[in-house]
Parts: structure tokens; C-alpha cells; sequence
């Protein structure tokens, strides 16, 4: 399984504000290399993290790097693509590279890696 859900349409992703919005906020996303908040909550992650099911830190590092050879397959693939992000709307693939790249990096500083 990987981390690219293909099963659905980018119309199908549920998006948190108006168009106006996600734009503003994925404007201000992109133009600001600034570390992601700390307890970063938003309206579609629980209210209490899910607990890991990869079951040690080196399955969980070849699982992110197995998602991360298949996005860049991906983008390679569909170079015109765009998929709605839930807070930033639309995203093609160069804004997605750089919000996968700040979420992971965000996940290496938050454990320390």
C-alpha cells in the first residue's frame, strides 16, 4: 500500500474553506520556508494521534521511502496532474514536492531524526 491514493478524484478530496481561502493559505504555505507548528492541529487529522503500525522505525523509514519513489513515479508519470489538498485546494506537482518535503522534514525535527 502506499501514500498516493489514487481510488479518488481530486473533486472528492473534502477542502476546508472557500476558494478564496485555500488559495491564501497555499500562497502563504509556499512562500514561507517556516518549520510547521508545533501540535499542528487541523479539521481533518483525530484529536488523538493514531498509533504507528509499521512496528519499528526502520519499516516506517523504508514505507517512506518506498511513497516517496512512488509520488516521484507518479509526478513523472502525470506531470500535468493536480490533487486537492484539504487546506490549500488545488496543488500540482511542484506544490506538492515542496509540502511533502516540509512534512517530512517537519516529522524528522519532531522525532528527532
Amino acid at each position: 500500500e502506499t501514500l498516493i491514493n489514487r481510488s479518488f478524484s481530486p473533486e472528492t478530496v473534502e477542502t476546508f474553506g472557500d476558494a478564496e481561502r485555500l488559495a491564501y493559505r497555499k500562497m502563504k504555505f509556499l512562500e514561507a520556508d517556516t518549520p510547521f507548528p508545533k501540535e499542528l492541529r487541523t479539521p481533518f487529522l483525530p484529536e488523538k494521534p493514531r498509533l504507528h503500525h509499521y512496528g519499528n522505525f526502520e519499516l516506517a523509514r523504508e514505507a517512506v521511502l518506498e511513497a516517496i519513489l512512488d509520488f516521484k513515479d507518479h509526478v513523472s508519470a502525470h506531470p500535468d496532474m493536480k490533487q486537492n489538498h484539504p487546506l490549500f485546494g488545488s496543488m500540482n506537482a511542484a506544490e506538492w514536492t515542496v509540502m511533502h518535503a516540509r512534512h517530512v522534514r517537519h516529522h524528522m525535527e519532531q522525532f528527532g531524526v
